[in-house]
């Protein structure tokens, strides 16, 4: 499949701006202190997100009481493992049997809290859908096992990735025991009512869920083990292919510091663990066992290049697959999430309540073009 010259995923082309400082710093800066940055520091991103919310805060007082009656009002059940990571923040619409979004934030995989993305239950919530945000374990955020050796999977692409703390595959797990949680245990609202549930996240959030419905389709061991299956799945600017992500990530310098190569499991394992791949690799049968798809992404996005997501849907739709896409214009990484947020009918906002309401009638290849 061809790619359209005009949206190029430039890894060949020199860094300019920001990315050629980091490119620059990733040459002088020791790649130790740049992986002991990842595996020991990721919290710092967490910290900064903090104090941007509090100025945010600052500038959008509607926004601040909208974010604190959100809190007041959240139910919390925690799942699967023993940790204060694995939890559901729960927003009700107050509609009884409402569609139930499952939402998995994004943070590169090492960060992120579900607080962060709690104001796009306001949107969702408007539109009569409850929402789950999904606290999950991320990169290295797990105690150490004692005795174990954890590898770098960076360069020891043979590691078993049983012992490296918060490996994608780990994370994979956190979202099938959630929905067994949310669908089975008697303590879920929602496991004596058969109402629809979607998938939803942003970023690496994103690429979690979609690796996580094409492993189910697929009868990777272990998976198909829920009791009805997911309605549809949203994607908000998404990374699924690890590998031309990973190139990208290098062209900038910030692929020791990221974490996406270190829990995706290194050079090795960048094709089992992209969605990409795995979507041209589905048979008919396959590709009919997954839900609906709506892939939306910001043509402006400097973070993740939307191509990923284009060749993504493109590769899902040509071998079977629903697929809706939405390309949003002027439209950054952020910016998907961020209009949930802080705006009131969004474009966005439309795009996912249409794709919810008709998600078992959306056609294969199918587009929806943004009118931004």
């Amino acid at each position: 499949m061809v790619v359209p010259k005009l949206l190029p995923y430039a890894v060949h082309e020199p860094p300019t701006g920001f990315d050629s400082l980091t490119a620059k710093a990733h040459g002088v800066i020791p790649l130790s202190a740049q992986r002991a940055f990842r595996d020991r520091h990721a919290h710092w991103f967490d910290r900064a997100v903090s104090v941007s919310a509090v100025a945010l805060g600052i500038r959008h007082p509607k926004a601040l009481l909208r974010f604190l009656s959100l809190r007041r009002t959240a139910q919390t059940f925690h799942y699967g493992h023993e940790s204060p990571d694995h939890f559901i923040e729960l927003h009700r619409c107050g509609k009884l049997g409402a569609p139930l979004v499952v939402f998995m934030h994004g943070g590169a995989w090492f960060s992120g809290r579900p607080w962060m993305y709690r104001l796009i239950s306001t949107a969702l919530n408007r539109r009569g859908m409850d929402v789950g945000i999904v606290g999950y374990g991320t990169y290295k955020t797990l105690p150490p096992i004692p005795g174990t050796r954890l590898p770098d999977p960076a360069l020891d692409g043979t590691a078993d990735p049983a012992v490296v703390l918060g490996h994608v595959d780990h994370q994979v797990d956190d979202l099938q025991h959630c929905l067994e949680f949310l669908m089975l245990d008697p303590r879920s609202p929602y496991s004596a009512d058969q109402i629809p549930i979607f998938l939803s996240g942003h970023s690496s959030g994103a690429h979690i869920c979609s690796l996580f419905l094409l492993r189910e389709a697929m009868g990777a061991p272990g998976y198909n083990t829920l009791p009805r299956r997911v309605q549809g799945f949203v994607g908000l600017s998404g990374v699924y292919d690890v590998a031309v992500h990973h190139e990208y990530e290098a062209r900038r310098g910030v692929h020791e510091i990221s974490g996406m190569g270190a829990c995706n499991g290194g050079l090795a394992r960048f094709h089992r663990n992209s969605p990409t791949t795995l979507a041209g690799m589905l048979t008919p049968e396959q590709a009919g066992a997954l839900p609906p798809f709506l892939i939306v992404h910001g043509v402006d996005d400097e973070t993740v290049p939307f191509t990923n997501s284009l060749v993504f849907a493109s590769n899902l739709a040509g071998h079977g697959g629903r697929v809706k896409t939405a390309w949003l214009p002027e439209t950054d990484h952020q910016g998907p999430v961020a209009a949930l947020m802080m705006h009131t009918d969004s474009e966005v906002e439309r795009h996912i309540s249409a794709f919810m309401e008709s998600a078992d009638k959306v056609g294969i290849g199918n587009t929806l073009k943004s009118k931004l």
